[in-house]
């Protein structure tokens, strides 16, 4: 018999129930009232100002900082109506990537699974959990990044200006009403321990709340004396990047890393880490780059005993897996599967990574079969012909948005249509690397392409047609 919840969900949803009662099965910790307990629990702080529900969905904004308070948005409509859409398992309001897992049934992978575990307060409203990205600065110009991550990337690469922060010392102040209510808190960036404001937050949350549970996800070239000291002070917990084990292969990725360094620290992190009885992450980018290397790294943690975590990589295409023909994923699936034979689980963290090494073979095996569908039609050289085979590309895939009226469709067509002729227009000079990124975003995911074209702006949208035609 199916739980009452379903009796409330939307039946316009488009998921069989079937799959939802497996879903939330799954989701253990979770009171199983809604989709996903983010918007219940949490609240992410974008670079620009924005604050959204998680750091996956960039597309519903709850609101902008400094043009509203902390305040102001967490207790706003927006984050109530985007409540109520989850409890409805409407996901159209940017979380496709977990859509995309729930449908695959990788329960384990799912993003969402990460707040089924807080409880929420009953005597409090406030928040649980919070994550920043509120700055791009980096050492490091990473092969798969990008200028609204790394402010070298932005600088080297990309040659584009600077972002101007909007976190100041205010916003600081405001979080000091939210401090005593969160128990987990989440550092990314840029390299976290390059960015000041972080600096102020983490002192201000070890005097004001010493238990949280701060999680840096760093690229581990950054550690001096000072980190070293604030680890004391605090609960501090680590999730390292790091995409191959190789010195030269490494550099080649993490461009402007030193292998050697990065070593020591990462053994210095996995130390502070045991002594503490703190678990840590070794996050992977598996890549056409290092695709060969993902089974070494699965058992360098399993050596370890710490945990691995794997980021799906769609931009630029040249970096993704996702974006190779179908005998190319073949050979990896071929290999993977032999290398799977030797895994053997002995504690939690190998049956953890091994599943998940699972997961990502799963995900290869359907990016196969799309590689397939697309092998089978003509590929388009000529520019023009590109151009308007994205124009309908497009239109295919808002006619394919089940929330939206025949008029809402209409208008997003001729919205989204006249955003990619002024992208177009910008590659004046360059048509041959537009007509190289138009034939590569074919192979991005449908909901990702329309999320960036819902909810980006242009100069981030011209970056992104950039990287695929690179």
């Amino acid at each position: 018999m199916l739980p009452k919840f379903f009796k409330g969900i939307n039946n316009e949803s488009g998921f069989d129930k079937k799959l939802l009662k497996e879903y939330f099965k799954n989701q253990k910790g979770s009171s199983k009232k809604i989709f996903c307990k983010a918007p219940l629990v949490s609240m992410d702080f974008a670079t620009n100002g924005m604050v959204i529900p998680c750091c996956l969905n960039h597309s519903y904004i709850y609101g902008k900082y400094p043009e509203d308070s902390l305040h102001e948005i967490w207790f706003g409509d927006k984050v109530k109506i985007f409540r109520k859409k989850l409890s409805e398992m409407d996901l159209s309001q940017g979380c496709f990537l977990c859509e995309q897992d729930l449908l695959k049934k990788n329960f384990d992978l799912i993003y969402s699974k990460t707040y089924s575990y807080f409880q929420e307060n009953v005597n409090s409203n406030y928040p649980l959990n919070m994550g920043f990205a509120l700055d791009n600065t980096c050492n490091l110009s990473c092969q798969m990044c990008s200028g609204e991550n790394s402010s070298t990337y932005r600088y080297e690469i990309e040659h584009r200006a600077p972002y101007t922060n909007p976190y100041d010392s205010n916003f600081v102040l405001q979080l000091e009403e939210f401090i005593p209510h969160l128990q987990k808190v989440v550092f990314a960036g840029g390299e976290p321990f390059l960015i000041n404001v972080y600096y102020e937050i983490w002192e201000r949350i070890i005097a004001i709340n010493p238990e949280i549970e701060i999680v840096i996800c760093t690229n581990g070239t950054i550690l001096n004396q000072k980190i070293k000291d604030l680890m004391e002070k605090g609960v501090f917990y680590f999730a390292i990047s790091m995409d191959s084990l190789n010195k030269e292969n490494f550099e080649k990725i993490r461009v402007k890393a030193n292998f050697e360094k990065f070593m020591e620290n990462l053994n210095y992190f996995h130390e502070y880490s045991k002594r503490n009885n703190r678990w840590m992450t070794l996050s992977v980018c598996p890549m056409q780059q290092n695709w060969h290397e993902i089974p070494d790294l699965v058992k360098k943690t399993n050596e370890m005993q710490i945990n691995i975590f794997f980021n799906n990589v769609y931009f630029p295409p040249h970096c993704s897996l996702r974006s190779l023909n179908h005998i190319e994923l073949e050979e990896i699936i071929i290999y993977y599967n032999s290398q799977l034979l030797t895994l053997k689980p002995f504690n939690e963290n190998s049956t953890q990574n091994i599943k998940l090494f699972v997961n990502l073979i799963n995900s290869l095996q359907v990016w196969k079969g799309e590689a397939v569908n697309m092998a089978a039609k003509e590929i388009i050289v000529d520019l023009n012909q590109n151009k308007e085979f994205f124009y309908k590309y497009v239109e295919n895939v808002i006619n394919e948005k089940k929330h939206l009226s025949e008029i809402e469709k209409k208008e997003k067509i001729l919205q989204h249509i006249k955003t990619c002729q002024q992208i177009f227009m910008s590659f004046e000079g360059k048509e041959d690397i537009l007509s190289k990124s138009l034939v590569n975003l074919k192979t991005i995911p449908k909901d990702v392409l329309y999320a960036e074209l819902e909810f980006s702006n242009l100069e981030v949208l011209i970056s992104r047609f950039m990287q695929a035609g690179i």
